[in-house]
């Protein structure tokens, strides 16, 4: 009896591998196809959306303006209404204050839990207002193998596919204190006043400020609570962390995209300077919006431009509205020249 039940677990063994080894062939196949072929896809993965995770600090976020006029929320919005297929979701990890080693340290762990197809990323200009913290950020060689796994094997990639859609929107829950809703004159005293809270909370309430962003049961630290005192070079920092994050998203196999800011002043702009450079130095494409803006503002300079940024240089409702077109417009010259792997 035990050698009949070893004969046919054995049998059932060899006819399981056979019919997956058949069936990963038959999808390879069918790829090969459809890749050489004129319906060749524009989403990383053929049957559902695109998944888009924006991260950076209030710029990102949306500071001064609704929750819904963000420019994540209007790419998604812009992109859906007037593209057919990939139909796109964002999701919003954006957060006052954040610098570009916060965004490296919470960067596995938000990978992880999205699973992304792409990782936009507006950063920089904390770097010049708060240290920088330590970062725990590189991947398990077991992530690497894995990502690699899913990405090459057609029958782990449904997996994948599968998990992903375990994401509930409802669950995200973000901050929603520091956004604020004043009227154009009465914002820069309201900023004012964020500086003057946000440094009396991170001395009364110093953990709960660190996880102004929940998804479920995790949290993540985004904003500008301090971990160190020592004094670094700003641009030595972000320049290190532009090196990285390309490291951990090619890690779990996400496309990382850096936006610059659409204010182009002061830190903004060294932060821009440095996100080009870095991009193109390590083929990391880059969306400038920046132009955009010169054009639009009356005097050439985004400084002084009230019909596109409040009085303390985040975009206006209406910055963020063009912020997001020209996002769309440079989002979808990338997918449309197969930048995209299937």
């Amino acid at each position: 009896m035990p050698r009949k039940l070893f004969s046919l677990a054995r049998s059932f063994l060899i006819f399981s591998v056979i019919t997956l080894v058949l069936l990963e062939m038959s999808l390879q196949g069918i790829a090969l196809v459809v890749k050489a072929g004129s319906h060749r896809g524009t989403a990383g993965w053929q049957t559902s959306n695109l998944r888009i995770l924006c991260m950076g600090d209030s710029h990102t976020y949306g500071m001064w303006v609704k929750q819904e006029e963000a420019w994540p929320v209007e790419l998604e919005k812009q992109w859906n209404a007037s593209v057919d297929q990939p139909k796109v979701e964002v999701i919003n990890l954006g957060f006052p204050g954040t610098t570009s080693t916060r965004l490296l340290k919470n960067l596995p762990k938000a990978l992880e839990t999205f699973k992304p197809d792409f990782l936009f990323v507006m950063i920089g200009v904390n770097d010049w207002w708060h240290p920088p913290v330590v970062t725990e950020h590189e991947p398990h060689t077991w992530t690497r193998v894995v990502t690699s796994l899913y990405h090459n094997v057609r029958i782990l990639k449904f997996v994948y596919m599968w998990q992903r859609r375990f994401y509930d929107p409802s669950l995200l829950e973000v901050d929603q204190e520091h956004r604020g809703a004043e009227l154009p004159d009465e914002k820069i005293a309201a900023f004012d006043k964020f500086i003057k809270v946000d440094r009396e909370r991170r001395v009364a309430e110093p953990r709960a400020y660190q996880v102004p962003i929940q998804y479920g049961d995790l949290t993540f630290d985004l904003g500008s609570r301090h971990e160190w005192t020592r004094q670094t070079s700003p641009v030595q920092v972000l320049s290190y962390s532009l090196r990285e994050i390309p490291k951990v998203a090619a890690a779990y196999g996400v496309k990382l995209v850096y936006v610059n800011y659409p204010y182009d002043e002061s830190h903004s702009r060294r932060a821009n300077r440095l996100m080009r450079r870095i991009g193109r130095e390590d083929g990391v494409p880059v969306f400038d919006v920046t132009k955009e803006f010169y054009h639009a503002c009356p005097t050439g300079l985004t400084r002084n431009c009230p019909e596109l940024f409040v009085p303390d240089n985040h975009p206006s409702a209406a910055g963020h509205e063009l912020a997001a077109h020209q996002i769309t417009a440079q989002f979808h010259a990338l997918v449309t020249e197969n930048v995209m792997d299937d």
